[in-house]
């Protein structure tokens, strides 16, 4: 593992403020909230731009470009059109200086990949009346997530061209 990068000091950083620096030449954001420190990659997963202008609140960063929303806990992406995490950096404080590194909070989030039913074929549905996958519920696929993203989008392309 990377070793720790001294990125500010203590009496840099206020509560609600946040300091864009780079860690083994990539952009990453450090942001204090309260007394915690946290550190993200400082770029959308959706398209590439800096999350470092965006609006802080309830510990969530948004991107201003697109409106994407990210977890500065976890990296989670929490609402279109990001569908992947932020890296998290892990943060350490020693003796008023702060140091990060890669590999902080693992992702919480739950990759789940829809299904979409041929065309003129209704979902299949369970005994309270909501949809399941092809697979049923009970099932787990294990998908690679670009190829799980690629056949979705296909499926989709495919439902629309027929309507």
């Amino acid at each position: 593992m990377t070793d720790w990068t001294t990125v500010a000091t203590t009496d840099e950083l206020q509560p609600g403020d946040r300091k864009a620096v780079f860690v083994d030449d990539e952009p990453v954001l450090l942001v204090r909230i309260d007394d915690d420190y946290l550190c993200v990659a400082d770029v959308c997963t959706h398209d590439g731009q800096p999350l470092g202008d965006g609006p802080i609140a309830d510990g969530q960063i948004t991107c201003t470009r697109h409106g994407a929303r990210f977890d500065l806990t976890t990296g989670d992406a929490l609402c279109m059109p990001a569908t992947e995490p932020v890296a998290v950096y892990s943060v350490q404080i020693d003796d008023g200086q702060i140091r990060v590194r890669p590999g902080g909070a693992e992702s919480t989030a739950e990759t789940e990949t829809p299904t979409v039913p041929a065309a003129g074929q209704a979902p299949e549905t369970d005994q309270d009346g909501t949809a399941e996958t092809a697979a049923g519920s009970d099932a787990e696929a294990e998908v690679e997530e670009t190829a799980g993203a690629s056949a979705m989008l296909e499926a989709l392309r495919r439902s629309s061209i027929r309507n």
